[in-house]
Parts: structure tokens; sequence; C-alpha cells
């Protein structure tokens, strides 16, 4: 994802939608309207919902378990929403006023982490809408069992249950590095990596991880005082679990050749992101060669 792809190198981006088809206004803190309870309407591998004064879709579920975003122990769930107000007077949305209850029936406030694009403070009236995410960090012990929308003060709680199954992960990837075997040949050049357009180091599940790998001749034979061989290299493949290589431009086998030669070739390789949530560090690919 990229987030950067969410990413440093993820997107990584987190949406989750919600609408208030009512009148409210959003504020982190702040109500929506009138009293009512609603369940949800649908299962647990599409999109869930209730029906009240505030309509409520949940479409998606993301799960972050990176250091970032997390402690030890715990899970971060983010939810798209949307809410709809239904109401004729004017209602207040926002991610403060939203409740996740766990399996263990422990109750989980809203939590402001950087990764959520939290649903925004506003004021909706009837059929207006409000979008964004709302996220929670779990216990590990624990797993959600149901989203609550409550405003006390204007007697409103409507539940959303069979919430979506995760259908998106984050990882983060803070760096990357490239080796390849030692030998004679390989040490007459540098090798390194770098991330390409990584603008953070938190990335979704279905995006991808542009790497760049530049290989440096050393020197060429007017240093050494004698010719050095080429270097070919045939495959590319990555060590963090999880992670694997998309594709990798040019095409291999390409040959790096060092006499008379001080240009850097690049090497520019295409990693998906795993379906599960990873605090990979370093990113580690290993190239081969002869």
């Amino acid at each position: 994802m990229e987030r950067a792809g969410i990413a440093k190198g993820f997107a990584v981006a987190v949406v989750i939608v919600i609408v208030v088809a009512g009148l409210a206004s959003v504020f982190v803190a702040s109500y929506l309207a009138k009293s009512a309870s609603a369940t949800s309407t649908s299962s647990a591998s599409q999109a869930a919902s209730a029906t009240g004064p505030v309509g409520i879709v949940v479409s998606r579920t993301t799960v972050d378990k990176t250091n970032s975003d997390t402690s030890a122990g715990t899970t971060l769930y983010i939810y798209d929403v949307t809410l709809t107000g239904n109401s004729s007077s004017g209602q207040s949305v926002g991610p403060g006023l939203f409740i996740l209850t766990g399996t263990s029936g422990a109750s989980y406030n809203s939590s402001a982490v950087a990764v959520v694009s939290q649903v925004p403070a506003t004021t909706l009236t009837s059929g207006q809408h409000a979008s964004g995410e709302v996220g929670f960090l779990v216990p590990d012990s624990d797993q959600p069992s149901t989203l609550s929308y409550h405003d006390a003060a204007l007697g409103v709680s409507e539940s959303v249950a069979d919430l979506p199954a995760p259908s998106r992960w984050v990882s983060s990837v803070s760096g990357v590095q490239a080796t390849w075997p030692s030998n004679s040949d390989t040490a007459n050049f540098f090798i390194g990596a770098n991330l390409v357009n990584s603008t953070s180091d938190l990335y979704y599940s279905g995006g991808t991880i542009k790497v760049e790998v530049q290989i440096t001749p050393y020197n060429d034979d007017d240093i050494i005082g004698v010719a050095v061989p080429d270097v070919r290299v045939t495959s590319v493949s990555v060590a963090n679990p999880g992670f694997t290589v998309v594709s990798v431009s040019p095409s291999l086998p390409a040959t790096i050749t060092a006499n008379n030669n001080t240009a850097v070739t690049n090497i520019v390789v295409t990693v998906a992101v795993p379906s599960s949530s990873v605090s990979a560090g370093t990113l580690s690919l290993s190239l081969s060669a002869t």
C-alpha cells in the first residue's frame, strides 16, 4: 500500500468512510443526533451497516501491528466508515463518539495515531455525509466484536456487529540493503540500494515497494593494471518473510561491465507487500551473480 506506498518507500493510505445521513457536526469528541438503536445488517465478508438517526456503513477493516503505531501485545484495527444523517435536526459527528467492544466484553476508545485518517469534525444536516477512519488499539488477547456509535447527551446508541474481516494490512520498512556473492569478480564492484519515491515507512498490503539497486565498478583496468571480468546478475530475491519480488528491470540476466567503465548500473526491483502486518525494519535483497 504504498503508503509511501501508505509508505516510506505504504503507502501504505488508510481509507475508512463515515457517512452521517442526518444533521450533525463532526467533532472529535462531539455529539450525534437523536436516540435510537440499530443492529448490523450484513455478514463479516462484506460491508456491515446499521440504520437509525445515523446510518452507519463499515466497509473495510485494516490491521496494523507495526512498531510505529502499536505497543507490544496490541493490534491497531482501522475501520473505513460511512455515516449518513437521518434526522431533521443538526447533529455532531466525530471519532470520539465511536467505541469498539471486544469479544471479552471490554470497550476501547478510538485512537488518534498518525496512520488513521480520522473522520472529520463537522456538522451534518439531513442527507449529508462524512467519511474517514476510526482506529482502536486492542490487546492481542482480545478480538473486535461490535463497533458502536454513542451520544449520551442526545440519546443516540447504534451498533454494528458482523464487522468485515480484515482485508488490508499495514507493514513498515525503514530501509533497504542489497548483497551478492563475495568472490574475486564481485569484489571489483560496489553494491548499494535505496527505496524509490519513499515518503513514509508504512505500506499497505496489495501495494508494492520499489527498490533501486546500484552497482558501480571500484575501478577499471587502467587503475587495476589488468582487465577484470564482467559480472552477470542472474536473480534477485528478498529475505524478509512475506515480501516477494514481482519484477526486475532491466530483465535478468544483466551484465555489469567494469573495464573502462565507471558508470552506475541501476537495477529496479519491485517488491510486493505481504498480506500480514510486518515490521520489516531493513528490507534485505539478495542478488545471485556469475
